[in-house]
């Protein structure tokens, strides 16, 4: 299912702006997943799985997420250590977290549940 997503999205995306689909990375391997799996003490959902074996996040450029990149299995894990350090130490305890719109996600800062796939750089991802 999320390949023939993606797959739509990366058609559509090379009919607007060729240059865009040339900075996606060739899939990843199912064993470098499964280390990443096994460092982050949880496993990737089914469609995550598949869209990091169809490409190995992109090359730096503009984001194709909404102009955010879409990260390599390996800045996901660096991201991901990020928010687990924060999340570990503590340095959330008076930040006061909503979803919009309300009770969608979690209304926390952070979780190590959080598998962050893309990234604006100011602290937000998807």
């Amino acid at each position: 299912m999320i390949e023939e997503v993606f797959n739509a999205l990366v058609k559509k995306t090379s009919e607007i702006q060729p240059s865009m689909v040339d900075l996606l990375n060739p899939g990843s391997d199912i064993s470098r997943i499964e280390k990443v799996e096994s460092r982050m003490g949880i496993t990737l959902p089914v469609e995550l799985k598949s869209l990091y074996l169809l490409h190995d996040g992109q090359k730096a450029g503009p984001g194709f997420f909404f102009d955010w990149p879409f990260l390599s299995i390996d800045e996901m894990l660096d991201e991901w250590n990020a928010w687990s350090q924060i999340q570990e130490n503590q340095e959330i305890d008076d930040v006061h977290s909503i979803s919009v719109p309300r009770g969608h996600i979690k209304e926390i800062y952070c979780s190590r549940n959080w598998i962050p796939f893309s990234k604006d750089y100011g602290g937000n991802n998807y």
